[in-house]
């Protein structure tokens, strides 16, 4: 992946991109959200924070220094712990709106 298509990804999960996608910038950003949890896979990183109740009671985005922490431990940028924190709460977030499945029928919570 080229800088560009880096700096497109994080922009894209900043929420900053303001027109819609191209097929093949949709395809480099699902590429580098697989290699992404490749390198930092979400149930290690909540291991390592202690799980999700933990990670809930923690102020983590104004830890600086746990972040380099663990960014150094996964060899990877700052901004990609970052990420992959948002794609946590994100994950939790959609769980906790569901309040039961019957066939195919969703009931959530708003």
């Amino acid at each position: 992946m080229m800088r560009s298509d880096y700096q497109l990804w994080l922009e894209y999960h900043c929420g900053s991109i303001q027109r819609k996608l191209t097929e093949r910038e949709l395809k480099e950003i699902r590429a580098f959200d697989f290699a992404l949890h490749l390198l930092v896979p979400q149930n290690v990183l909540l291991d390592k924070l202690g799980g999700y109740e933990n990670l809930k009671n923690m102020h983590i985005y104004h830890n600086y220094p746990l972040i380099k922490k663990l960014a150094k431990e996964f060899n990877v940028n700052e901004e990609l712990i970052l990420v992959q924190l948002d794609n946590i709460f994100k994950k939790n977030d959609t769980k906790q709106k569901v309040l039961k499945k019957e066939d195919n029928i969703v009931y959530v919570k708003f």
